[in-house]
């Protein structure tokens, strides 16, 4: 079991769209509404465990090799920095991706048997909840922002495999064999649809 705090003291993010219409004409003249840049702009804490359980015993002629690993993290906003931060342009398009864009929870689940010729690897990964921002206004909210929950989903990869020789080995497998895709994005998660 590990636990964890990673702060990051001026972490580097982008802005959000910073509107460039109202401004003087520039030379040469250009067709541009907003700009984006990275600015150290955030200070961030994130906290979480690893918990990692395995187990090896004899099975069925040959060796079973069973595993669970388990992640949880949370990521936090501690401080906005900079006069660019502070006034306004990171906001919840930044903001929600970098908090809640990643799942809070993770689990790989492992079996893997093998003798000496043959051997077979199942691993299913459980990734947990996820959340984007969205334009679409009858979504719910986090912090004041729209945004779209994606369920969590699992993904099962498959190998097996034949030892030719002592160095030759041939394998066939597949990831995401069952071909789990993420729940559809709304149409309000990009702007304009």
């Amino acid at each position: 079991l590990d636990v964890y705090q990673i702060r990051i003291r001026n972490r580097i993010t982008p802005t959000g769209q910073i509107s460039v219409s109202g401004e003087a004409d520039p030379v040469p003249p250009v067709d541009l509404a907003a700009v984006t840049f990275l600015t150290n702009g955030l200070d961030t804490t994130t906290r979480g465990l690893d918990l990692v359980v395995s187990e090896t015993e004899r099975f069925a002629g040959g060796e079973l090799k069973l595993s669970a690993a388990f992640n949880r993290n949370y990521l936090h906003q501690d401080a906005l920095h900079d006069a660019l931060a502070n006034a306004g342009n990171v906001n919840e398009t930044v903001l929600i991706p970098l908090e809640y864009g990643s799942p809070a929870t993770k689990l790989i689940l492992t079996a893997e048997w093998s003798n000496d010729q043959w051997g077979v690897i199942v691993k299913p990964t459980r990734y947990g909840s996820v959340y984007a921002f969205s334009y679409d206004s009858n979504l719910p909210t986090i912090d004041g922002a729209n945004v779209q929950k994606y369920s969590p989903a699992w993904c099962v990869d498959l190998e097996a495999h034949y030892n030719i020789a002592r160095s030759i080995t041939v394998a066939i497998g597949g990831t995401n064999v069952f071909n789990r895709y993420p729940d559809e994005t709304t149409p309000g998660g990009s702007y304009g649809g």
